[in-house]
């Protein structure tokens, strides 16, 4: 069949969409469809009828995995003196709709090598902990040496995606 029409849809939304016809059919005998997020679909319709006879849907962008960006941003880190074998006030960053099994990624805004308590150092330096809870990215500076550390001023940069 001669090709008639073509439409290519992408569901960028928060969800699986449901494709209604508003004619015809989709396929045989169908009448919709449903597309995944993050997914694109192409249809095509032969010039002598009604129904779209071709479907054709793929992962899009963000990786077949279909990843989303769910928080990122800078965060200051504390300045206040870390005892020796603890670990400062641990710092919340709200994610919204952030899980345990979320993706948290953090790194020094700037070289860490120049600020106190972060540079290498004989006797130690501070480290950091980033992990997820329940709508939290949480980043811990812990001191694992046997002397107090008062750290220079650092920030971080991090990013949280949801498989």
């Amino acid at each position: 069949a001669t090709l008639n029409c073509q439409i290519d849809l992408t569901n960028y939304g928060a969800g699986a969409v449901t494709v209604t016809a508003a004619s015809g059919t989709i396929g045989p005998t169908a009448t919709s469809f449903v597309m995944g997020q993050y997914e694109t679909c192409t249809l095509n319709s032969p010039a002598s009828g009604t129904q779209w006879d071709y479907i054709d849907c793929n992962a899009i962008y963000s990786g077949a995995s279909g990843v989303q960006s769910l928080a990122s941003g800078t965060q200051a880190l504390g300045t206040a003196a870390i005892a020796s074998g603890a670990c400062a006030t641990t710092i919340q960053v709200v994610v919204t709709g952030g899980t345990t099994s979320d993706t948290a990624n953090v790194t020094y805004e700037t070289d860490p090598q120049a600020v106190t308590g972060y540079t290498a150092s004989a006797s130690g330096s501070l480290f950091v902990n980033a992990f997820m809870t329940a709508g939290d990215l949480n980043i811990e500076v812990c001191n694992p040496t046997a002397v107090s550390i008062t750290p220079g001023a650092m920030s971080l940069h991090y990013s949280v995606t949801s498989p």
